[in-house]
């Protein structure tokens, strides 16, 4: 179900379990071991399996992508743009060319953590941009977040047009495919409710890879996430680094600071940075729990 989407009655067979509010949907975990909001005559069952899902999407990519056909993926360093360019690695092998930008809004050493990960620990073929000028440049002064993600989603797309230039130079042919770590809310979010009859969606959160993406992208997508829940990418992105012998490294739980540790650092950085008067400390279950601020 997408925002404003709803059920007016239940089919022959069903009946009603549990409710939730319009717009609301449970996420798939809820649904492991058979439906939360309904139950059926059969008692058929909802499981998830990561290694469907591999196999079916694997297969999905080797029939969209011809035998010659090149790809470009862009990763963030997050779950779902690493899960992504895993699957399709696994369908196309290296030619697949993954690209991460350096946006000059990354943590302090991150470019040089994730690259590591990427190469050393995934084995992805990753070629790393600094845009961060170029990024800030056009970020400066901008202060309404919707349009930094249309900002920022724009740079993206114009950083892949010039790597797609880059490639078609070495290569002596030009990708023809873009991939995306596009998860399902990432598109109800910034769609329109089906048969709204509106143009506009009742504006959630417009997500960079969704409402960013200029008309006239010469690009073809490949989103083989775009059908998943965040921790159904979650279980695939889990199971994709036991495979590469660094699950403990990337599965690391938040750090139990001491309360002496958290009263003065915060207080030092509040007295001696200007404007700046609040940190932060993000705790999160969510694996990898250092990568990814939500």
């Amino acid at each position: 179900m997408s925002h404003g989407d709803e059920a007016a009655r239940l089919l022959e067979g069903l009946r009603l379990s549990r409710g939730a509010g319009k717009g609301r949907w449970p996420r798939s975990s809820a649904l492991r071991g058979g439906c939360m909001g309904c139950s059926t005559t059969r008692s058929e069952r909802c499981d998830f399996f990561a290694d469907d899902v591999l196999e079916q999407e694997v297969s999905i990519t080797k029939g969209m992508v011809g035998p010659d056909d090149h790809v470009i993926c862009a990763l963030s360093g997050g779950v779902d743009s690493t899960v992504a360019a895993t699957l399709v690695h696994k369908a196309i092998g290296d030619r697949l060319h993954c690209i991460f930008v350096d946006n000059g809004l990354l943590r302090y050493k991150e470019r040089e953590h994730v690259m590591s990960t990427f190469e050393s620990d995934l084995h992805l073929p990753v070629t790393c941009v600094d845009a961060s000028d170029r990024f800030l440049s056009k970020l400066k002064g901008v202060t309404d977040p919707e349009r930094k993600r249309k900002i920022i989603g724009g740079e993206f797309i114009s950083i892949f047009d010039d790597f797609v230039v880059e490639l078609e130079h070495r290569l002596g042919k030009k990708p023809a495919f873009l991939v995306q770590g596009t998860l399902y809310p990432d598109v109800i979010e910034s769609c329109p409710p089906p048969g709204s009859g509106r143009t506009h969606s009742h504006t959630i959160k417009s997500h960079h890879n969704v409402g960013g993406l200029p008309k006239d992208m010469k690009l073809k997508l490949i989103e083989p996430l775009k059908l998943l829940f965040k921790d159904e990418a979650d279980e695939i992105f889990v199971q994709a680094i036991k495979e590469a012998g660094i699950y403990d490294y990337l599965a690391s739980f938040w750090y139990r600071f001491q309360w002496d540790f958290l009263d003065n650092v915060p207080r030092k950085i509040c007295n001696n940075v200007r404007g700046v008067n609040r940190v932060v400390l993000d705790i999160t279950s969510k694996p990898p729990a250092m990568v990814e601020w939500e």
